[in-house]
């Protein structure tokens, strides 16, 4: 749990997020794209202090223009996005999953270092968002450039279990499964 602790803090981004302060929206994750200063984030309404929110919802788009909402109504988006998380030997991997017609999408941040402890500070990864058909094959992968804000343990209790990550109801557990 150590380790999760400190990755909380381990991607924060330079860049600002379109959450709406003004409807105490916070973001969950965000990280700016290389696509004409696009953001793809997870914004939601804190309820109970660090335990509890409401409102989720997925963004991608610009300050200027949202292409797309996930779920259109916020109500909805704690029981449509779905988490699961997994550590490496070596690295820690969050997943929110959810579907949007016929396509399926894959938010993703994944951490990487050396040695047997995640660092304090800044480490090497990915993340970004991939979106596949309904055959399961890659359509688009929008990548972030920078590090993501992302805080796991809020999102693990802000949405639903992924069931269907390899790992089943333990992928969405407080301490995160081991790879096999």
């Amino acid at each position: 749990m150590r380790h999760l602790a400190a990755l909380i803090f381990l991607f924060w981004p330079a860049a600002a997020s379109a959450c709406v302060a003004d409807n105490n929206e916070a973001p969950l994750f965000v990280c700016e794209t290389g696509s004409a200063g696009k953001y793809i984030e997870i914004c939601a309404v804190e309820t109970e202090a660090g335990q509890s929110w409401s409102n989720v919802q997925y963004r991608f788009g610009n300050d200027e223009k949202t292409e797309l909402v996930y779920s259109a109504d916020a109500m909805d988006g704690a029981k449509k996005l779905f988490f699961s998380h997994v550590r490496g030997k070596n690295s820690y991997t969050v997943n929110v999953r959810f579907k949007n017609g016929d396509f399926t999408y894959r938010v993703y941040s994944v951490a990487r270092w050396e040695g047997d402890e995640a660092p304090a500070e800044a480490m090497d990864g990915e993340a970004g968002v991939e979106v596949k058909d309904k055959k399961g094959k890659q359509v688009a992968v929008i990548e972030c450039i920078e590090r993501p804000m992302i805080f796991p343990e809020y999102l693990r209790r802000a949405l639903a279990c992924d069931a269907d990550n390899p790992y089943g109801a333990k992928g969405c557990a407080e301490v995160p499964p081991r790879e096999r």
